[in-house]
């Protein structure tokens, strides 16, 4: 908003993102709105995407940027990770495919998607094979999700309740590295597809009083958005696509500190 945008508040509860587009109002710009949209649900994205496409051809508009940012982890200490396999992955996953889907055609020539990921996903994406990285990046969306799935249910077999392990998540969020460079190659030249990690972040997606995964310091959310603005802005990246980058600045850096760099899909490390 302070950099100009209209913003379109994402939300599944239309009282708190109304709320957060009223307050938008106040730092910048007039043109916010909150818009319904359960990203594990066809028929929520699809309503979304009409609302939007609503606002913008009564404005003369197109939307210039897409972020998806929904995502949940719901690994907690002594839990069974099977369960919370498909759960994960109809949000972390399949949210992406139907936000970029359902929204890409709404966006204009030169716009782009930012994919909030993971650093988690570079780390799940060193546990496998080569040949099973290239098999998976190959295939197409349906073989994707099989594949992950799979390779979840791998992790949920040799799991024994480490409370700072969340391999469910990570095998997600390399999901969503593999979907930005599939779409990247797929939207291009026209809209460009990047990830990024904030890195951990003080937020709800732990759940209340749960702690942060692995004790961890989380980093104050404006911190970590700053990559993800920086994107929007244009000022990071120099117009790349199919390209992760992270936000590495420790907690509590002033945000006109921040640092975000490119890094590998895969971590040091891999096999």
């Amino acid at each position: 908003a302070e950099a100009g945008f209209g913003v379109a508040v994402g939300c599944r509860d239309p009282a708190a993102g109304a709320a957060v587009a009223t307050a938008l109002g106040e730092r910048g710009a007039t043109h916010h709105f909150a818009v319904v949209a359960d990203v594990s649900s066809d028929s929520s994205v699809a309503a979304a995407v009409e609302e939007v496409r609503g606002k913008l051809e009564s404005r003369g508009s197109r939307l210039t940027v897409l972020v998806n940012n929904a995502g949940v982890l719901l690994e907690r200490p002594g839990s069974a990770l099977g369960p919370i396999i498909e759960e994960t992955m109809a949000v972390n996953f399949d949210g992406c495919v139907r936000c970029t889907s359902g929204f890409a055609p709404l966006l204009e020539d030169g716009g782009q998607i930012i994919n909030v990921s993971s650093g988690g996903g570079t780390r799940a994406a060193a546990q496998l094979s080569a040949a099973r990285r290239a098999e998976i990046s190959n295939a197409d969306l349906p073989a994707l999700r099989q594949a992950l799935v799979a390779v979840a249910q791998e992790a949920a077999d040799k799991a024994h309740g480490d409370s700072g392990s969340t391999p469910i998540y990570n095998i997600s969020k390399a999901g969503v590295n593999f979907l930005t460079q599939k779409f990247a190659r797929e939207l291009g030249p026209r809209i460009r597809v990047n990830a990024c990690s904030p890195g951990l972040c003080r937020t709800e997606i732990a759940g209340k009083g749960a702690g942060c995964p692995g004790g961890r310091v989380p980093k104050d959310p404006a911190l970590g958005a700053t990559v993800i603005l920086k994107l929007a802005l244009e000022k990071l990246g120099g117009g790349a696509s199919g390209v992760f980058f992270k936000e590495v600045s420790p907690p509590g850096t002033p945000l006109e500190g921040a640092v975000s760099v490119a890094e590998p899909w895969v971590a040091a490390g891999a096999a």
